[in-house]
């Protein structure tokens, strides 16, 4: 979803933090999903939440701190420059901002009981 983000500006953020740190996966969440599957367990489900990031709360200064702590490592790896960096810090904080962040994926599934199995 933030891949996707209406916001030109917001919507670089995970393409750069990978381009930055290489052996971070994007979509470790959905593979969960994939993976549930194959431990033989019964009563599997997931779900899912997407943080919506809005100016002046909590979660946008979670962000802005984010983006901060991310902005050097992405300059460094040349994946931002300076003025990129700071366009992607500064934009949780513009009181126009709404958009997404995160997915939040949870999967669960439980072990067949050895008399179940049977």
């Amino acid at each position: 979803m933030w891949i996707g983000d209406a916001d030109p500006v917001w919507a670089t953020s995970p393409q750069t933090t990978q381009a930055a740190f290489p052996s971070m996966a994007l979509s470790q969440g959905r593979s969960l999903l994939r993976q549930v599957h194959q431990l033989g367990l019964e009563d599997v489900g997931a779900d899912a939440e997407i943080d919506i990031i809005q100016a002046g709360t909590d979660l946008a200064e979670f962000y802005q701190l984010s983006q901060a702590a991310l902005g050097p490592p992405k300059v460094q790896a040349e994946a931002l420059s300076v003025a990129q960096a700071t366009a992607i810090i500064d934009r949780p904080g513009d009181e126009d901002f709404l958009a997404c962040g995160f997915v939040h994926i949870g999967v669960w599934g439980r072990r067949l009981e050895a008399s179940e199995a049977n």
